[in-house]
C-alpha cells in the first residue's frame, strides 16, 4: 500500500460472499490488519485465518495526511480552552488518568478548585495522550503548557497531532517537514509557550508526551486568533451554557512578533569566533573550557560550580545582531541545562537582561536530554558586543554547547611584518 509523502493509513478488512452478505474480518477474527505507518514503508498484511469471499474491501479507520496551514498572520491571540468561548470538561479526553482528580479536566490552566492539580495518566509512557475537542474547526496559532504545581512533575518534550474530523490526523511538522518535537517545561509552575510558525485549522488537537520529569503531569492552553474568533454553533450541556454566558471578554495574551532577519547560525563550530572570544565565570578543568562550548564539539563547557552564578560569555569584538540561541548538553555523561537567561552589554560593564513581552526577565526553556539541539528565538533582535548565557536550571550539572543565531561579520586582524634589508 503506497500513499503520497507524509501520509499513511490504518485499515480494517471487510468481505462479502457473492456480493450479498457482508462481514468484518476484524469482527470475525480479532487480529489487527496493519496498514502503512510511515510514508516510505510498504506494509503487507496476511490473514491468519482463510476467508472465502467474492469482494474484499479495505476500510480506513485511521488516516494521517500532510498538514494544511493557515496563511494569514495573527496580531492578537486568545485562549481557546478557557477563553471567551470555553470548551466544556467533556471535550477534554485522555488515554488514561491515574485518579478522578487527575483527569483531563484537571489540565485547565485556571480551573477553580484545581490548584495543585494537573492531568496525570495511569502510567508514564509514550502511549499516553491528552486531546482537546474545540467543538468547531478553529485556527490554532500556539500552545502553552505547565507542570503540576507543588509537585516535581512535568512534561519536558512532546509532539502534536490535529484533525478536523477525528478520522484523519496530521503531525505538526517543522519547516523541514519533520515531526516537530516541542520543548516542554523545566519546572512545575513556569508557563512555556510556543507560537506556531505554521498555524493550522483543527477541531481536535492531541498532545503526546515524549519525555518527562518524574512522571507525566500537564496543564495546557491552546491559542487562537482574536480576529477570527467567533461564537461556535455547537450546543453544549445546559450547565456549561450557563457558565459560558457569564464569561467576559478577556485581554489577548500576546501578539505575533515581527519576522526577524538574520536567523542563520554564525557557525561557531567552524571557527567564526576565536577561542579568546569565548570566556566563562569558571571552568571545571582544562577539558571543559569555554572554547569547548562550540556546538558539535567533542566536549562541552562545564563550570566549576553548580549554582546560579555561572555564565558563558561571547565577545563579538564589535556589535552584532543576535536573534537566537541553539543549545545542547554534554553527550558523554547525562548533563544538560534545562533553562537559562540572557544578558547583553556593549561595554562589558553595564548589562541588560533579555525581557519577555510583559517586561519580565525572559527564562528560556532549554534542553530535555543531552543529545537534542534546542533552538530559542529572542523576543526581539538585540544589537550587542557581549552576550552572556546564564544557566538557571539544569540536570545533574550545567554543562552545555551553544550556537548563536544572527548577523555577525568577524573582525579581521591584520598583522604587518616589517622587513628590513641590510646593505
Amino acid at each position: 500500500m503506497r500513499m503520497k509523502p507524509s501520509a499513511w493509513i490504518r485499515v480494517d478488512l471487510a468481505h462479502a460472499c457473492a456480493g450479498n452478505s457482508r462481514g468484518s474480518y476484524e469482527e470475525l477474527h480479532p487480529t489487527d490488519t496493519e496498514g502503512s505507518y510511515e510514508n516510505m514503508v510498504v506494509v503487507a498484511s496476511c490473514l491468519t485465518i482463510h476467508s472465502t469471499a467474492r469482494i474484499c474491501r479495505p476500510e480506513i479507520s485511521m488516516c494521517f495526511f500532510p498538514e494544511k496551514h493557515l496563511e494569514d498572520p495573527c496580531s492578537e491571540f486568545v485562549p481557546l480552552i478557557d477563553g471567551p468561548n470555553p470548551v466544556p470538561d467533556t471535550n477534554l479526553k485522555a488515554s488514561s488518568s491515574i485518579s478522578p482528580n487527575s483527569g483531563p479536566n484537571a489540565a485547565r490552566f485556571n480551573k477553580k478548585g484545581f490548584k495543585g492539580k494537573a492531568w496525570t495518566p495511569a502510567e508514564s509512557n509514550e502511549k499516553q495522550f491528552i486531546e482537546v475537542d474545540l467543538g468547531d474547526v478553529r485556527g490554532v496559532y500556539g500552545i502553552a503548557t505547565k507542570g503540576k504545581e507543588f509537585s516535581p512533575e512535568w512534561v519536558t518534550s512532546y509532539q502534536l497531532l490535529y484533525s478536523t474530523d477525528g478520522a484523519s490526523y496530521s503531525y505538526y511538522q517543522d519547516e523541514s517537514d519533520n515531526n516537530k518535537v516541542f520543548r516542554g517545561n523545566f519546572d512545575e509552575s513556569t508557563e512555556v509557550k510556543h507560537v506556531f510558525k505554521r498555524p493550522f485549522e483543527a477541531k481536535l488537537v492531541r498532545l503526546e508526551p515524549l519525555t518527562w520529569e518524574k512522571k507525566i503531569s500537564l496543564r495546557l492552553e491552546l491559542l487562537g486568533c482574536s480576529e477570527a474568533l467567533t461564537t461556535p454553533e455547537t450546543s453544549f450541556p445546559e450547565e456549561e451554557e450557563g457558565r459560558m454566558g457569564n464569561v467576559l471578554p478577556i485581554r489577548p495574551v500576546t501578539t505575533t512578533p515581527s519576522p526577524k532577519e538574520c536567523l542563520d547560525p554564525i557557525d561557531l563550530e567552524n571557527g567564526a569566533l576565536l577561542d579568546s572570544q569565548l570566556s566563562a565565570s569558571s571552568t571545571y578543568n582544562s577539558a571543559f573550557t569555554p572554547e569547548n562550548a562550540r556546538l558539535g564539539s567533542d566536549s562541552a563547557w562545564v563550570p566549576a560550580f553548580a549554582d546560579d552564578d555561572q555564565y558563558l560569555q561571547v565577545d563579538f569584538l564589535d556589535e552584532a545582531n543576535v536573534t537566537g540561541i541553539i543549545t545542547k548538553g554534554r553527550e558523554d555523561v547525562p548533563q544538560w541545562v534545562t533553562a537559562y537567561t540572557l544578558s547583553h552589554s556593549n561595554d562589558g560593564i553595564i548589562w541588560n537582561n533579555v525581557k519577555d513581552e510583559d517586561g519580565s526577565v525572559k527564562e528560556f526553556a532549554a534542553n530535555y536530554d543531552p543529545f537534542s539541539e534546542v533552538t530559542n528565538e529572542l523576543p526581539a533582535t538585540i544589537r550587542t558586543r557581549f552576550l552572556r548565557i546564564e544557566p538557571t536550571k539544569w540536570k545533574n550539572w550545567s554543562s552545555m554547547q551553544i550556537e548563536i543565531l544572527g548577523c555577525y561579520r568577524p573582525k579581521r586582524m591584520y598583522l604587518f611584518h616589517w622587513i628590513y634589508y641590510a646593505f
